[in-house]
């Protein structure tokens, strides 16, 4: 699947994710093309360019919550951390640090196990000491992604944001 959407081109066509019909998991592929068909985008012509066309929306999702944020706090994020399974799709990673024009640090994929371990480990007075917690961090490792420069960038997220306005769900 990451190999197939890596190996495909952009399409430019872009999904609101926080459209309601991509809440339940049924016919997700009929449901996206239904949503670019509804939306008069270009359609995929394989399986690939469907596949990018989402993990393009994921990253642009990022960073319409990225600059929301910063606008919100008033201050610059310099880097994206991002955790989980879902960083086991290093294209994913990589549009997000390209889509954001922000370096992005991976790690750890198992997060949530991590964390309860070092929550029971707290709780059961084990790990009092900040240093033992540096020390556990630094166990995990973790790889950076570096922002590459897009022709187009700002269009294509032009794009992206009157899909969102057109659809009516931004700012929801």
């Amino acid at each position: 699947m990451q190999n197939e959407a890596a190996k495909a081109y952009s399409i430019n066509s872009f999904i609101d994710l926080a459209d309601v019909r991509f809440a339940e998991p049924r016919q997700m592929e009929e449901k996206i093309v239904a949503f670019l068909k509804e939306t008069h985008q270009t359609l995929p012509k394989n399986r690939g360019q469907l596949i990018r066309a989402v993990l393009e929306s994921l990253a642009f999702s990022y960073r319409q919550v990225i600059e929301k944020l910063e606008k919100l706090t008033g201050t610059t994020l310099q880097k994206v951390h991002m955790f989980g399974g879902g960083i086991q799709n290093q294209l994913l990673v990589q549009l997000t640090a390209d889509f954001t024009q922000r370096k992005v640090v991976t790690g750890p994929v198992e997060a949530s196990v991590l964390g309860n371990v070092v929550a029971q480990l707290k709780v059961l007075g084990k790990i009092t000491d900040p240093v033992k917690l540096d020390v556990l961090a630094n166990t995990v490792d973790v790889q950076d992604f570096n922002p590459t420069e897009i022709p187009g960038l700002e269009q294509k997220y032009a794009q992206f944001m009157r899909i969102l306005a057109a659809n009516n769900t931004e700012g929801k």
